[in-house]
């Protein structure tokens, strides 16, 4: 007995995914375009569209646009509560509420008690803060010359020696504001 052997070919269809002209299909490819699938039927092909039926077959047609849909709500306002919950109100008349948005409360943090001036060396006053837990910290200003109206002229190296400069030896995190013209903490 003689064996007869018989190619088939290609027996299923492979998908391709979104149709592209620049790709050579083979026969039983599918394809989707314009919201449809297509099958090719002819050997192969090349920048023939799908909508061409002498070599692709629709197996599959895009759907009709469906009826709008019903309006939905939307939120007509937000209210935060007494007690941190939110309250949130549709436009239909119905409303929810979030559950507290408040965290907890945080550390008690230092104040300044005080800032006293402690002392003075020839241009250079120092300053003590006392923040509310007793803890401390100094800053220095540097004075420059003081100008007598009508005399004195400044050049721009005067002026910026005349700049009060703050040296800090912080050991809390603080923000001084300091007036430049009198060197006084203000």
């Amino acid at each position: 007995m003689a064996n007869n052997v018989t190619d088939l070919g290609k027996v299923g269809m492979t998908l391709k995914g979104a149709y592209n002209s620049a790709i050579t299909y083979e026969r039983l490819d599918v394809v989707t375009y314009q919201g449809s699938s297509y099958v090719l039927i002819v050997e192969s092909a090349t920048d023939k569209v799908p909508t061409n039926t002498s070599y692709w077959q629709e197996i599959a047609s895009k759907g009709d646009t469906g009826s709008t849909g019903a309006t939905g709500t939307s939120v007509s306002s937000v209210v935060l509560n007494a007690d941190y919950t939110l309250t949130i109100n549709f436009s239909d008349g119905t409303s929810t509420t979030t559950t507290s948005i408040r965290g907890e409360q945080g550390a008690t943090g230092n104040g300044i008690k005080s800032v006293i001036k402690t002392g003075t060396s020839g241009l250079v006053d120092t300053y003590t803060i006392t923040f509310t837990n007793d803890n401390t910290t100094t800053f220095e200003i540097t004075n420059g010359k003081t100008p007598v109206k009508g005399t004195d002229y400044f050049t721009d190296a005067e002026i910026t020696e005349y700049t009060n400069t703050i040296t800090t030896n912080v050991t809390n995190n603080i923000g001084i504001v300091v007036d430049g013209i009198n060197g006084e903490v203000i």
